[in-house]
């Protein structure tokens, strides 16, 4: 998946319009526990 958020930001050539692209197709974060339960990422 890295490489693929680094090609479309070559191609796109700014960050805004990539996170623009990832947002409307709906890409978060990859989500984790923590060893104390709590939930992190999933975020934009």
């Amino acid at each position: 998946m890295a490489k693929h958020l680094f090609d479309r930001y070559l191609a796109l050539g700014c960050v805004a319009k990539l996170k623009q692209e990832l947002d409307a197709k709906g890409i978060v974060s990859g989500v984790r526990i923590s060893t104390r339960g709590n939930k992190l990422g999933g975020k934009a």
